[in-house]
């Protein structure tokens, strides 16, 4: 770090004489701390790239089985809205319309009795195709978070991977021995400025 400071101080001092090997100690000590620096930052990346591929969805349902599970809700969800409007005249609510229509029962129970029990039955059948339709909405939408973390995951893992390049090149270079015999550098002496006309 000080050759820096020397060397930022070269443009306002005009003979300031630096030593090689000063540099290579600097160099060496920024290199160190860029290295601490990639070590936590790769070490941060592998943390957040494990938890992004544990998803829970993609553990339970490999490849397509959300998206079928969603299909088949929303299939349940249509069938039981049809099966609203012709409910009478399918079994076992076809009885319902058979005890609304015996005098008898209609005598003992009453006809609002009869109507409000079938009239319960269908908003059963209605809030029972409405939820499967909401769960299938949820299942989307666990399906498309599901792929947007995929996503992320393979972003994370590409800024991992050059993180670990960028942190080898700072390893190899501080691995290399510098060569010993390296001739002394003559201090630079520059012109002084000529006047501004």
């Amino acid at each position: 770090m000080n050759f820096l400071k020397r060397l930022s101080g070269l443009f306002t001092e005009r003979d300031v004489p630096f030593d090689v090997q000063e540099l290579r100690t600097d160099l060496k000590q920024d290199l160190q701390l860029q290295q601490k620096e990639l070590d936590l930052n790769v070490q941060h990346l592998l943390l957040v790239h494990q938890q992004l591929r544990q998803s829970v969805w993609g553990r339970i349902f490999k490849g397509g089985g959300s998206l079928l599970i969603e299909i088949i809700l929303y299939l349940l969800a249509i069938l039981l809205v049809v099966y609203l409007f012709v409910m009478e005249r399918m079994y076992p609510f076809d009885v319902a319309g058979l005890l609304a229509r015996d005098k008898l029962i209609v005598g003992r129970y009453g006809i609002s009795n009869l109507g409000d029990m079938r009239i319960t039955i269908k908003i059963v059948i209605g809030a029972l195709g409405v939820s499967c339709f909401i769960i299938a909405r949820l299942m989307r939408g666990i399906r498309l978070k599901n792929s947007n973390m995929h996503d992320a995951s393979a972003s994370v893992k590409l800024v991992l991977d050059q993180q670990q390049q960028r942190k080898n090149a700072v390893d190899n270079l501080l691995q290399q021995e510098p060569p010993q015999d390296t001739p002394p550098v003559t201090p630079v002496i520059l012109p002084p400025n000529p006047p501004m006309a």
